[in-house]
């Protein structure tokens, strides 16, 4: 599997705090809903596995699992698609793999991806232009600093679990996306706010991501 990833090369960079700023959270009350259940924001590795199987149930998404060197279960979302780019020209696309994960150490699902048919970085940028690419060269115009500052951050980083490198969404700035969606009151299992929030800033295809309103419909047309 890891021989699908396109590996980029990497600029060390110093540790960065994760964060979607606190202008990014609602200056109103939390939602009645968010005041009764404080871990509406987390899941547990058996949770996840459950919503995962749902969601793959009816949608484009696939199912993995591997065992982990313990003999535990890991199991996980995949897909692979075409994303627009106009890096190199206006019909240029580029294959890319997303996984969604789960985060054992802030308990919550995580979004991982890494690209089949681009090697340069510009061009992934171009494709995925909402997320802030942390461990990589800037290349962020000074007017742009502040929009960069609240998209989430993705760094380019050894996934463990699934034995690869891959961009991984940093799961602080997941915490504070979905804190936000249940103050604003959205309902719904975490794996599927996890999707309609990501999907602000990531291009998934439209089939992936469940409609509000609806633990496990599919956004089907």
């Amino acid at each position: 599997m890891s021989s699908r990833a396109t590996r980029l090369r990497l600029t060390e960079v110093a540790p960065q705090r994760c964060r979607l700023r606190a202008a990014g959270l609602p200056a109103s009350p939390p939602h009645e809903t968010m005041k009764t259940d404080t871990a509406s924001v987390h899941c547990t590795r058996a949770s996840f596995a459950q919503f995962a199987r749902q969601r793959c149930a009816d949608s484009p998404w696939e199912l993995r699992s591997k065992r982990d060197p313990l003999g535990a279960p890991v199991e996980w979302l995949e897909a692979t698609y075409n994303v627009c780019s106009s890096f190199e020209g206006p019909a240029s696309a580029v294959l890319i793999t997303v996984c969604v994960l789960f985060n054992a150490d802030f308990a919550v699902p995580q979004l991982g991806f890494y690209n089949s048919t681009v090697t340069s970085l510009e061009g992934l940028r171009m494709a995925v232009p909402n997320l802030t690419f942390v461990n990589a060269p800037s290349t962020v115009e000074p007017a742009d600093v502040a929009g960069a500052l609240r998209r989430p951050l993705v760094s380019f980083s050894w996934n463990q679990e699934l034995g690869q490198y891959m961009w991984l969404v940093h799961p602080c700035d997941t915490e504070n996306l979905l804190l936000c969606r249940r103050y604003d009151g959205e309902q719904g299992d975490i794996l599927s706010v996890f999707l309609r929030a990501m999907s602000d800033y990531f291009p998934f295809a439209p089939l992936l991501v469940p409609r509000a309103g609806g633990n496990f419909d599919t956004a089907r047309t």
